[in-house]
């Protein structure tokens, strides 16, 4: 009688907020609002992908502080590819600059990339 009422569960803390999201559209008491299941698995999807883009740039990051001069080009990677304001792109740059000069050819192009294409 409770749920019939609106009562819900309270999150579990430290449960990610793209979780919370979407279980609790789920909930909507009118049918109408709530997501078919191609929806919700998409956003399962799309916070899984987030996740491990997280874990792939922690463990750059990691790499790219021993010095690996691959690394250090592929974290400029991370960084390119999460530009959303112009210090991004400078430690993009930066990271990119360093891996030129530790020799790793494809840096150069990452390098010209991060000059002449603005970030969003």
């Amino acid at each position: 009688m409770e749920i019939i009422n609106g009562k819900r569960e309270s999150p579990i803390p430290n449960t990610p907020i793209g979780y919370i999201n979407i279980y609790t559209v789920c909930w909507q008491n009118n049918p109408n609002n709530r997501p078919d299941m191609q929806k919700v698995f998409s956003d399962l999807k799309s916070i899984n992908l987030n996740t491990n883009d997280v874990e792939a740039f922690e463990l750059y990051k990691e790499v790219a502080e021993k010095d690996e001069i691959v690394a250090i080009n592929n974290f400029g990677n991370c960084y390119e590819n999460r530009i959303v304001n112009e210090k991004e792109k400078i430690r993009a740059f930066e990271l990119y600059k360093e891996a030129v000069k530790k020799g790793v050819i494809e840096a150069i192009n990452n390098l010209a990339l991060t000059i002449f294409i603005p970030y969003p």
